[in-house]
């Protein structure tokens, strides 16, 4: 069927509404191939997509959709994206905002396809898991009153469209389909389309499939409503439909410019949602209201716009909004941890895994990860260097390590040029900014995600974390750039490379050379070895590889083995410095009454970092006889961070050396 489609859209015609449904079926059930899939996506664009065809489309959608009830009075805010503006998720905040008022928002919504931030992408980056089973999607709508719809989860027949649609990366008629194919199938809906053109369209689709209560909007470019210009809308509300526009002066707002509503990659666009509920005036706050507003008009739960808006405003300013994304992260993260217990393996090991399930199911992702690994020669050599405990006695870190390996045996050998060094790293050595230190050196730390806790956290702006950093004189930096726990990036240590002068901390999760390879090449003057991921021999000879390209390794030691197993490396003289480790793999959690007593157990001249648990100044005091103290979650978490590190650098210059 799509062969012949094709080529009757090429030829101009429209297809018939049963055509479109059959079309739509074969790309679902996997019968069309991605060439036909894209071929046919694109000359619908071409053509231009008529009524009666994306209502066939919609309608088989929602026929093989997996379908939940929504509450009374639900509500759905989105947009379809492919505006090319570069907002942040407005409809996202917005629904947040909306909920907080009472009325329930089904949100339905995606990963990026042809935007740099979807709505999958901003809960991602805030901490909360986005593609919940119907039931437990159901459970957040009924006892929270909001709840996220994630498409692949509950449309799942579209798996094999959503990857053509990625590899194109232009706007297609999935665009348009995604907001009105909710399987909650909310009453009221404020959907945001790309272009003018399908607004009418799309508001006629919506009374097809009996909604009470629509606004369909395109704002001076946005799939929003704007709050930079004149906003189309075209109304349906008890079966008629009436087209006006609308100008944010109605309103009281003042108009923006376009660049003052610009978002960005997902951690920032998660900043943004945080500034925005908690009030912080800006044209982002603005545009946010406009919308909740809309939508509250939209759900009954206002007279008109101007009404919602008050009431928008309200919700932000009592704190009820920002308390409402707070118990929508624990309530969320709560039904994760349940869904973990019972998943398959291979379900686990493609989501984002809840520090409860590192412990709990290490076992069974061990067993599973490493008998993928050994089904190659490289990943066997790289399981060989591992410490025989981290299969005796499976544990968080094996998870990391072994998914760690697992990644780079899907990169490949990484194609790395090793000249010249990066320009802009630091002259200085780690443990000459250790030595010449004041007092206790503080090295302070960059991460994405801390694994190790369910808290909320959102990290600073990375720029913002390089500016204290080199204003309040910090002795050396750490950036963690594993990607699947910590959401890191070697992008992320170029970033602050960039930045920053001092000494820098590669953090990853060392197994193989080409790592050491990579931290050479963007100019890291360190790198951490985990003693008790590692094999004494794999230690030695990643000492040896690190030396070679310049770099200092700092050896990581958690407990009495890890200390017994690298004072007796071949290479030990050679080693400057070791990190004490309070942190306890197979819990979690941190004892830094334990570091006293491996401190006394390192032989000869080390310089010795304390590593994990230090949050409070007068944790300093646990680190008499050490040289350095490595902080990263203290600095990111606080609410001042500015404040935090001030308090924390001035008790660790009054320390004796």
């Amino acid at each position: 069927m799509i062969r012949e489609a094709i080529k009757h859209v090429v030829e101009g015609y429209d297809l018939t509404y049963p055509a479109a449904r059959a079309v739509m079926h074969e790309m679902m059930l996997g019968k069309a191939t991605p060439g036909q899939i894209a071929a046919f996506l694109t000359a619908m664009k071409m053509k231009g997509e008529r009524e009666h065809e994306m209502l066939g489309f919609i309608s088989e959608m929602l026929d093989n959709a997996l379908r939940i009830p929504s509450p009374p009075g639900a509500v759905d805010v989105c947009g379809t994206g492919g505006d090319n503006s570069g907002t942040f998720n407005v409809s996202t905040v917005a629904s947040f905002v909306v909920s907080a008022t009472g009325v329930p928002v089904a949100k339905h919504g995606n990963r990026s396809v042809s935007s740099r931030c979807g709505s999958a992408d901003l809960l991602r980056a805030t901490g909360i898991p986005f593609d919940l089973d119907p039931p437990y999607v159901e459970r957040c709508l009924f006892e929270v009153g909001l709840g996220f719809l994630f498409a692949p989860t509950f449309h799942v027949l579209m798996k094999s469209v959503n990857a053509t649609r990625k590899e194109i990366g232009i706007p297609t008629l999935f665009n348009v389909l995604g907001p009105l194919a909710n399987p909650a199938n909310p009453p009221y809906r404020l959907i945001g389309v790309y272009k003018p053109s399908v607004v009418q369209t799309v508001a006629n689709i919506l009374r097809s499939l009996e909604v009470h209560h629509a606004l369909v909007v395109h704002g001076n470019g946005l799939d929003e409503i704007t709050n930079t210009g004149e906003t189309i809308v075209v109304e349906l509300k008890e079966n008629k439909i009436f087209g006006y526009s609308i100008s944010p002066s109605e309103f009281g707002i003042d108009l923006a410019e376009p660049n003052e509503i610009i978002g960005g990659d997902p951690f920032e666009n998660a900043r943004i949602a945080m500034s925005v509920l908690r009030g912080e005036s800006n044209p982002k706050l603005d545009l946010v209201l406009l919308n909740a507003g809309a939508a509250l008009y939209v759900a009954n739960r206002a007279e008109n716009i101007e009404e919602g808006i008050k009431i928008a405003r309200k919700a932000i300013t009592s704190g009820r909004a920002l308390s409402k994304f707070k118990a929508f992260h624990s309530f969320v993260n709560e039904l994760e941890v349940e869904r973990q217990r019972t998943m398959s393996i291979d379900s686990l090991r493609k989501t984002v895994i809840c520090p409860e399930s590192l412990v709990c199911r290490c076992q069974d992702l061990t067993r599973e990860m490493a008998k993928e690994i050994m089904m190659s020669e490289r990943g066997a050599y790289l399981l060989k260097g591992l410490d025989d405990n981290l299969f005796k006695s499976p544990g968080a870190l094996t998870v990391i390590i072994l998914t760690k390996i697992l990644r780079l045996l899907s990169e490949g050998k990484l194609n790395i040029s090793l000249q010249p060094r990066f320009n802009r790293a630091s002259r200085q050595k780690m443990s000459d900014a250790i030595l010449n230190a004041e007092g206790l050196a503080i090295l302070g730390e960059f991460k994405n995600r801390i694994p190790s806790s369910k808290n909320l956290y959102i990290p600073p702006e990375p720029s913002l974390i390089a500016e204290l950093y080199n204003s309040y004189g910090l002795d050396g930096m750490s950036v963690v750039v594993e990607e699947d726990f910590f959401f890191g990036h070697p992008n992320l240590f170029t970033f602050f490379r960039e930045r920053i002068d001092i000494p820098m901390l590669f953090k990853d999760f060392i197994v193989s050379e080409e790592q050491i390879r990579v931290a050479a090449e963007l100019g890291a003057n360190s790198i951490l070895i985990i003693s008790k991921a590692l094999k004494k021999d794999r230690i030695e000879t990643l000492i040896q590889e690190s030396i070679q390209f310049g770099l200092e390794p700092i050896i990581e030691v958690h407990d009495a083995g890890d200390v017994e197993k690298i004072i007796t490396c071949s290479n030990y003289d050679i080693i400057s410095l070791v990190g004490i480790n309070s942190r306890n793999l197979q819990t979690l959690g941190t004892d830094l009454s334990m570091l006293q007593h491996l401190k006394k157990m390192i032989t000869g001249d080390k310089l010795l970092i304390a590593e994990s648990g230090i949050m409070e100044s007068k944790d300093l005091e646990s680190l008499q006889g050490f040289d350095a103290a490595l902080i990263g979650s203290s600095f990111l978490t606080a609410e001042r961070p500015a404040d935090k590190i001030a308090d924390i650098v001035t008790a660790a210059r009054r320390m004796k050396n």
